[in-house]
């Protein structure tokens, strides 16, 4: 039995009421050494009509994060591979929702980005580059043009599980499907959809676009709300698929760019143990970075490891 993101609670939005009652305490982030405090996880388990069997939520603290601060954890050790409950043992989906707010980067060019990572990776990994046995969504502001009749390009978010490797290595096809396939460049695509945001309007064109929406790809204001599926497709593999601001990115093939991408939705494939994860925000400010970002409303679904 598979869980899947779709079939677990929906984030609420920030600072909206979410209507259920379930008592998490925040678990506060490793020190810079490592470390970590307690943080108690919610079994949610009785909760029989809201979440399947097994299935625990967990919240993290808001994050503020400027020039000096470090990449951190938190404590909790996710199980990908396997849930019991009774006698029955089924691979447990991971789902992570969390906003990220970029409207205080205030220098947005090359060599002076703010670069936010936030993921799971394998325990005991680096926390910003977790030597490739993890999946984590980089973001940052490109550029902080502001014209709101065109397509600015301010902020970019692209999943990843090797360092330094683009949007065109995506090689899951169909998030709907999760299965491990070549990658999205070895398809020759003409271009991609929901990897860039504007914080202003856009030009017609854009706007137009069927998965386009204000607020959600432009109009943004620098605000992003992240979901990160993970499925376990193996002991040592997995697919994360991801959604910001409730658009899936996608990549053109054939159809033209006004409609929606041929591959669609699409994520990346990762490695590590699957039943030893931790949640992570890794956090780097280029030369020339200046501002702040915040994240806040880390919110985790899915199966802690059994001691």
């Amino acid at each position: 039995m598979l869980l899947g993101c779709h079939a677990l609670l929906p984030l609420s939005p920030p600072g909206a009421d979410s209507g259920r009652d379930i008592s998490v305490n925040d678990g506060p982030p490793s020190s810079a050494d490592g470390s970590t405090a307690d943080a108690a996880v919610t079994d949610a388990s009785h909760l029989s009509d809201l979440l399947p069997p097994g299935v625990v939520i967990q919240t993290y603290g808001k994050k503020t994060l400027t020039a000096g601060d470090t990449s951190s954890h938190f404590p909790d050790i996710w199980d990908l591979t396997d849930c019991q409950v009774g006698r029955q043992a089924f691979g447990c989906d991971l789902e992570l929702n969390y906003t990220v707010d970029l409207s205080g980067v205030t220098a947005a060019k090359q060599d002076e980005e703010i670069w936010i990572t936030v993921g799971i990776r394998e325990e005991g990994e680096p926390d910003f580059t977790p030597n490739n046995k993890g999946g984590w969504m980089v973001s940052f502001a490109v550029n902080l043009d502001s014209d709101p009749t065109k397509l600015d390009k301010n902020d970019r978010h692209t999943a990843q599980s090797v360092v330094d490797v683009g949007e065109n290595d995506y090689d899951v096809h169909d998030c709907n499907n999760p299965t491990i396939g070549t990658p999205v460049k070895q398809s020759s695509p003409s271009g991609s959809f929901g990897f860039w945001f504007d914080r202003d309007g856009a030009d017609a064109a854009h706007t137009a676009h069927p998965l386009a929406g204000d607020g959600t790809t432009y109009n943004t204001k620098g605000l992003y709300k992240i979901t990160l599926c993970y499925r376990a497709t193996g002991n040592t593999s997995g697919t994360l698929c991801h959604r910001v601001n409730g658009v899936s990115p996608g990549f053109y093939t054939k159809s033209p760019s006004n409609q929606v991408p041929d591959i669609y939705p699409a994520g990346v494939s990762f490695a590590g143990q699957m039943h030893d994860m931790q949640v992570f925000v890794g956090f780097a400010v280029m030369p020339g970075g200046k501002g702040t970002v915040v994240l806040d409303n880390f919110e985790v679904k899915g199966c802690t490891r059994k001691k």
